[in-house]
């Protein structure tokens, strides 16, 4: 039988698939995952381990991103320690930076293994320790790699975790979902992905899987009406599992920490960059009334792999961002002139994420995390060159924690600043050039809020805003979602979530202070949310009622607070005008 193109439920979504070892003969090499992507495949998600560590994940997780898509991995629940399980997820994915989705915790117990060690069946305790590992599972992930994990589930949840049988279930929203069922054996065109009790939706459908090997032995292998289901360009990989994203392209790429923005105002416009699903560079820039759309690919001398930074100081504009291979370009022109050419450079071959870039007076200061996980400063010299410089300073001991997240700037005290994640245990962690005092604060140890308990574990990375006449504060989320600040000068601290009764962040925030401050991030709701000061009491509001991907808060050149973010058709701007976002 010819083999089907992917059904019609999913035709218009993002495609992608998952293996493990015992798909293909694990002697592929990039030319066949490359050929996933030509057949459309524009995800993978490679098996990380069941019991013991897969033994294609090594080879293959690395192979997935260097084909040019976005990749993951799964840790298949198995009933050995906890704490192993935890320790193959982080000692083999080791680190997420853009491009990579957060690892996936499946649970699924078709052979009783699980059962026979918690006996869930029989509800009560074996069910509650059940969900108190799995949960052990999320925190502790979450907290070493600094995203929230995936949850591949189906029956096992369905039977276990119900309204029914488990009504103290929490929200699960944080977390999305990877539902396996139902696969349909015929063809329905209005199939879709199981919505299972703790979630409002599903983010990834498994929609199929090649069932070659069961039709081999003898057993029905028919799924949408094809025996058996095979889908072009996949035959290498026998017994593949295909999978859907429940959304568009730049939704699967804001859940991969990918699309955020870079606004900034060059010779008194407001401007623009981002990288665009197919890889190319992009700059918008509002003049006479109007957005005009720049590809910049002709003068980029290799493609993004990532999202830009951009600012504009000392009468040049300039726009950064990582290669594929760990490069850090700077595209720079003169302003003042529309037509003034684009000029490249090479600043530095030892980036792992992407680079943060701000104006401080007259000057562009930057950030980005190299390659041995260290922070490093660097900036534009009056003469136009740049300098670089470790952020912290390299002869304090003990010394703070390895860089573990990306890392933002700000000044403080005269003194510029870093602070990102740092060490396993996610700490977030500010790093400057000590004058004779401590060079570092560990704001996870040393910050605490008015019941003297310190913050989460940070995720993802943080933003900061300086109210006129007072110290920076330090925004972040935390595990699990919630959305926290830190008072520098007192190292007090706020869960404004709570505190405004906001939804969880499902990213990076975004904060910008005006005439109060404003904090937007992308929520579990979907939408980009904000939470601000109105007086002393902490408020939230709806910012977009839909965002694909994080947003960025900057301050507009008529001195509004000002948004842009990444939709499902595009970029968007709105800004706060009279007090209604539009």
């Amino acid at each position: 039988m010819v083999a089907p193109v992917p059904p019609v439920p999913v035709q218009n979504l993002p495609l992608g698939y998952d293996i493990s070892q015992d798909n293909g003969n694990q002697a592929e090499g990039l030319a066949e995952f490359a050929a996933l992507k030509q057949v459309g495949k524009v995800f993978g998600i490679a098996k990380l381990a069941q019991v013991g560590v897969d033994r294609a994940f090594d080879t293959r997780y690395p192979l997935i991103r260097d084909a040019g898509m976005i990749r993951g991995s799964y840790d298949f629940f198995a009933p050995v320690d906890i704490a192993d399980q935890i320790a193959f997820v982080v000692d083999h994915v080791k680190r997420l930076t853009p491009g990579d989705l957060a690892p996936a915790i499946d649970l699924e117990d078709g052979s009783r293994a699980l059962d026979r060690k918690y006996n869930y069946s029989a509800g009560g305790a074996g069910r509650d320790n059940l969900f108190a590992d799995i949960s052990t599972w999320l925190n502790a992930v979450e907290t070493r790699l600094g995203r929230a994990p995936i949850v591949y589930t189906g029956v096992l949840w369905r039977e276990q975790f119900s309204a029914a049988n488990y009504p103290n279930l929490p929200d699960m929203s944080v977390y999305p979902l990877w539902t396996a069922h139902p696969i349909p054996v015929t063809q329905a065109d209005n199939a879709t992905g199981e919505v299972l009790n703790g979630w409002s939706d599903y983010t990834f459908w498994q929609y199929a899987e090649d069932m070659r090997g069961a039709q081999k032995k003898g057993q029905p292998a028919r799924l949408w009406g094809v025996d058996p289901y095979v889908e072009p360009g996949t035959e290498r990989f026998d017994g593949i599992d295909y999978d859907a994203f429940n959304g568009s392209i730049y939704a699967l790429r804001g859940l991969a920490d990918l699309g955020h923005t870079a606004p900034h105002i060059a010779g008194g416009n407001e401007c623009i960059a981002y990288t665009a699903p197919d890889g190319t560079l992009h700059l918008l820039e509002f003049a006479g009334g109007a957005w005009t759309d720049q590809d910049l690919s002709g003068v980029t001398p290799a493609p993004p792999h990532g999202d830009p930074a951009a600012a504009a100081a000392d009468a040049a504009q300039v726009i950064l961002y990582r290669t594929a291979d760990g490069a850090l370009i700077a595209l720079t022109r003169a302003l003042g002139d529309g037509n003034a050419p684009w000029s490249a450079a090479t600043l530095a071959t030892d980036l792992i994420d992407d680079p943060f870039l701000m104006r401080i007076g007259n000057e562009l200061h930057g950030v980005f995390c190299d390659n041995v996980d260290e922070q490093i400063h660097f900036w534009r010299a009056a003469d136009g060159s740049w300098q670089r410089e470790p952020a912290g300073d390299p002869n304090v001991l003990p010394p703070p924690d390895a860089a573990t997240g990306s890392g933002v700037a700000y000044v403080y005290q005269n003194a510029l600043h870093v602070v990102a994640r740092a060490g396993p245990d996610g700490h977030l962690v500010d790093i400057f050039k000590g004058d004779g005092g401590r060079p570092f604060e560990d704001f996870t140890t040393t910050a605490a809020d008015t019941n003297g308990q310190s913050p989460p574990a940070a995720t993802y990375r943080p933003t900061t805003f300086t109210p006129p006449g007072a110290a920076p504060r330090i925004v972040f989320r935390g595990v699990r979602g919630a959305i926290w600040l830190v008072e520098r000068d007192t190292l007090a601290a706020k869960n404004l979530t709570a505190l405004a009764n906001a939804p969880l962040a499902a990213g990076s925030p975004s904060a910008v202070f005006t005439d109060r401050c404003h904090i937007v991030y992308r929520g579990t709701n979907g939408a980009i949310n904000e939470i601000f000061d109105d007086a002393g009491t902490w408020r939230t509001g709806i910012v977009s009622a839909f965002g694909a991907a994080d947003p960025t808060a900057y301050v507009d050149t008529n001195g509004n607070a000002a948004v842009s973010f990444v939709a499902n058709d595009g970029v968007h701007a709105v800004r706060l005008v009279n007090g209604a976002w539009v």
